[in-house]
């Protein structure tokens, strides 16, 4: 077993945090399995002579056998984030490389790192509510990453701050020390065990009572509940450390007539043998003045002093989070949770039910039973878990930050990359230019389940205080359409290609400003002798109006000096075409670009020119891009918003309802003015504003979404339920999306309707269209018609117009992506009169109301870019945008645009 010990050995998970300590305890565990040698030369060829055990081939085996076991040892020891930056990577040389080349920080990088850390060691402070031995490991791990970057801190340096950092229980201790020893000389080790020692004896003066998550509900001896706290120095008077345990001191053992108990030290009455005890009912029975009732005094009434108890009571049920179940929630002041937690106490207090030799007998241990075991029928798991997110409260301010370790660090990563990107330069203040104002901006960002992922800090610029033609010229940022990204999407899964996601690292500190700007020194990194100065921007920074165009500006010269063609019809994509080589497609949406093309070789040198060039993040395949969730399978791609619309339902309250099959009944017919109360319209249009967003993976609720948007202006409870109901088919179709599929033809196909005089205010239709490859639909539409239609025929004729300007839109974008349009693309039609009117002239005479803007379609189906053909009406698709549906008819459409759920596809997709 001698070759075990390895084994043993647990590699640590890097999350893109600490790279340097990560990288020295990977490389201990490489040595201990002998593969280190592997990791930092790579693979090297044996010699070809043969020896007499074996041949150079075995020697080659064995060599990619440890390579792989050490490749699998890195694999395992990454992120989920990480992950995909090597997960293309086949040698282990190559995978340590890439994350070499990422997060290892060169002379400049890790001299301002140093500097955070500087800053967060000046301001650490032990909290009131922090044990000592995590202030210490807290500490402890700050020295350790100064040191990491190269900080020479002695042991005297270390000692001197962690005495001084301490609270002020530990000042006796504290003081013996540097009084008595020399500072400079002393282990730290030893410090740490006399502060330990001196921690011990306060706990061995003191007597175990309550555990200590019921600390703030403790009751003293006069019946009346502490308002103690986690985090004040108040609580330490009655309760301390671990164990909670009594201080016997004499103003806590007041007896009935206010004067000192006549116990001894230990806190025994001498008249009832009893400890803690404050009204000991075999002494004389004095008289309340307030009450008239013999056993007490005045200031131990419960009538007299019933308010100020009331109010103690719920102050202090809102600090006891384990009774609760909800930790977190001790934070925050809901006026109607602290309601009910003031009534529960009111039906629940042993102080109306019990006898005061009840209570003689019980103390706190049995209040605190019978607290904890009173069911609490009127809170709800969700109050519990509304609390829990309100308790998660991103600053708002630099003050509300700057002693913060976790803030501190975030904002230093900004300034790394700020001077990292040579963002600015420090300048005497110019006295005729105007100066902009900076501010922090501090986001929180979560994982799926609700924790905490990562603190973000963005130093932003007080653009609203820029005055254009004064500060500014111009200022724009194009982004992609999401019919662009579909159809990208579509064409990649019709191809059996894969999408690929950069992000681009800081966006808008990459390009040199046209203007003169100049911006104040941040908070928290004034430079010291400099603090008159200010800073002039080379690049933009977050916030100018000028960063937008800036960033655009620069990204879209690169990429042309990269051989890639801008695309006409879309300005955010481009195209390179290597002829023998392939094609090579990328869509930037501001810092996200998304890339795929028919030649793994195009891709990879893409990818490395980017990251060469800009500082980026390789998130690999893309999963996630623009509120959408992307899988991607040998077969198909499946498009979603599962997550969104969860967040959605819980946002409206409606999570757990009963869900339904259609999200519009047929025989309902809304308008304006319906008789119905008026709604909530903030809530409206919140919904209805959430309903459109959801449709970028959900073309079977366009219809519905775009119908109850007419009613934006003073909706009524009518149009309010129209819209509970289709958040109550959200609920149960939360996992459906968009399937594109591997194979099928790359032909153009669309589909046009429309209804006739649908609205009942003016009585004009809904056009309808939808287009694909023969799969899922990447592009469709429910618009209203601006005109009146005197026929069906017209409605119909109006709807083909528009589904025409959209299909030449689509074959300019086909044609970019280097897909020739050398067919007409079809799209049909269910009304025969429409398609006449189209292709005869001789219908022109009776359609010269109609406005010229819809009769080029006549001019496409001449020069063969548009065939209109006719179709069933019950193979229309695009009716599905049209109008409300019956179940099977809306089921059978749905399924024909390629919705359907996670669940019914090949090998389950997991979300």
């Amino acid at each position: 077993m001698a070759g075990s010990g390895g084994s043993d050995l647990r590699a640590p998970i890097f999350n893109g945090e600490n790279y340097e300590f990560w990288k020295i305890r990977m490389r201990t565990i490489f040595k201990c399995h002998g593969i280190w040698n592997l990791v930092e030369k790579g693979l090297q060829a044996p010699d070809s002579k043969v020896d007499e055990e074996g041949s150079s081939d075995s020697k080659m085996v064995s060599l990619l056998m440890k390579d792989a076991k050490a490749l699998g040892i890195i694999q395992g020891a990454v992120s989920d984030d990480i992950f995909p930056r090597i997960s293309n990577e086949e040698t282990s040389k190559g995978a340590w490389d890439i994350l070499h080349q990422e997060f290892h920080s060169d002379k400049q990088v890790r001299s301002i790192m140093l500097q955070g850390l500087r800053r967060d060691f000046e301001y650490t402070r032990m909290r009131d509510d922090e044990i000592l031995s995590g202030y210490i490991t807290r500490l402890l791990e700050l020295v350790n990453q100064m040191k990491g970057y190269g900080e020479d801190l002695t042991k005297g340096r270390i000692v001197q701050k962690l005495l001084i950092s301490l609270t002020k229980e530990f000042d006796p201790v504290c003081y013996v020390i540097e009084q008595t020893r020399d500072i400079e000389t002393i282990e730290v080790q030893e410090v740490i065990t006399a502060l330990r020692g001196f921690a011990q004896r306060l706990d061995r003066h003191t007597e175990s009572t309550t555990e200590k998550a019921f600390s703030s509900m403790s009751i003293n001896s006069k019946g009346s509940q502490s308002s103690s706290s986690p985090g004040t120095n108040k609580s330490k008077k009655n309760w301390k450390s671990k164990d909670k345990k009594w201080d016997s001191k004499p103003q806590n053992n007041a007896n009935q007539g206010g004067k000192p108990s006549q116990g001894d030290k230990s806190g025994k009455c001498k008249h009832c043998e009893k400890l803690h005890y404050g009204e000991c009912w075999f002494k004389g029975k004095p008289k309340c003045h307030g009450c008239n009732r013999f056993g007490h005094f005045v200031k131990d009434c419960d009538q007299a002093n019933k308010a100020g108890k009331l109010a103690n009571i719920a102050n202090q049920a809102l600090q006891i989070p384990m009774s609760w179940g909800d930790g977190a929630s001790s934070t925050v002041s809901d006026l109607d949770s602290e309601s009910n937690l003031l009534q529960q106490q009111i039906v629940q207090s042993p102080m109306e039910t019990q006898t005061s030799s009840d209570l003689h007998a019980t103390q706190d241990s049995a209040l605190l039973e019978a607290y904890d075991n009173t069911p609490k029928k009127w809170k709800s798991l969700s109050d519990v878990y509304a609390q829990c997110k309100m308790s998660i409260i991103e600053p708002e301010n630099f003050e509300e930050v700057v002693k913060d370790e976790a803030w501190g660090k975030a904002m230093t990563e900004e300034i790394l990359m700020i001077e990292k990107n040579s963002t600015w330069e420090l300048v005497d203040r110019p006295s005729s230019k105007p100066i902009v104002g900076v501010k922090w901006i501090f986001k929180i960002k979560l994982n799926l389940d609700g924790s905490i992922q990562k603190h973000k800090a963005r130093l932003v610029a007080k653009g609203y205080t820029q005055k254009p033609g004064i500060d500014f010229n111009e200022t724009f940022a194009p982004v992609a359409r999401l019919d662009t990204i579909r159809t990208l999407i579509a064409l990649a899964a019709q191809k059996g290609w894969k999408l690929w996601q950069l992000d681009v690292k800081s966006t808008f500190l990459n390009r040199v400003l046209e203007e003169e700007v100049y911006v104040d020194q941040p908070d928290g990194f004034v430079v010291k002798g400099d603090e008159d100065k200010v800073y002039r921007l080379r690049k933009a920074l977050y916030g100018l109006k000028q960063a937008p165009r800036a960033w655009y500006s620069e990204i879209n010269t690169y990429l042309n000096q990269c051989g890639f063609h801008k695309s006409p019809s879309e300005a955010t994509l481009y195209v390179r075409t290597k002829e023998g080589v392939g094609t090579l497609i990328v869509s930037i949406y501001v810092d996200d670009i998304v890339y795929t093309g028919s030649s793994d070789e195009m891709v990879k040198e893409f990818k490395a020119e980017m990251m060469c060039k800009y500082e980026m993040s390789d998130l690999g395949l893309l999963h996630h891009f623009l509120g959408m969730g992307v899988t991607q399978t040998e077969g198909s791609i499946f498009i979603h918003q599962k997550k969104y619309a969860l967040t959605l339902l819980d946002k409206f309250g409606l999570k757990d309802c009963k869900s339904v099959s259609t999200p519009l009944v047929v025989t309902d017919k809304l308008k304006r003015e319906d008789g119905s109360e008026a709604a909530d319209e903030s809530l409206f249009r919140k919904i209805i504003g959430s309903l459109l967003y959801l449709t970028a993976t959900r073309p079977d609720i366009m219809f519905s979404a775009s119908l109850l948007a007419r009613f934006m202006h003073n909706p009524s409870k009518m149009h309010y339920g129209a819209a509970k109901r289709v958040l109550r088919y959200i609920q149960g179709t939360i996992d459906y999306g968009i399937e594109y599929v591997t194979g099928k033809s790359a032909l153009l196909v669309g589909y046009c309707d429309s209804d006739w005089s649908g609205s009942e205010e003016d009585m004009k239709s809904t056009s309808g269209y939808a287009f694909s490859f023969g799969s899922g639909a990447f592009s469709w539409a429910s618009v209203k018609q601006h005109s009146v239609a005197l026929s069906t025929a017209e409605a119909e004729y109006v709807s083909a117009a528009k589904a025409t300007s959209q299909a030449i839109w689509l074959r300019f974008v086909l044609e970019d992506f280097g897909e020739e349009q050398t067919t007409a693309t079809t799209v049909f039609c269910d009304n025969t009169s429409a398609i006449s009117m189209a292709k005869n002239p001789v219908f022109h005479q009776r359609s010269k109301h109609i406005k010229r803007k819809f009769h080029f379609i006549r001019e496409a189906i001449q020069e063969e870019v548009i065939e209109l053909l006719y179709c069933k009406g019950e193979e229309q698709i695009a009716d599905i945008f049209t109008k409300a549906l019956p179940k099977d008819r809306f089921n059978y459409l749905r399924r024909m645009l390629g919705v359907k759920s996670a669940s019914t596809l090949e090998g389950s997709v997991k979300m």
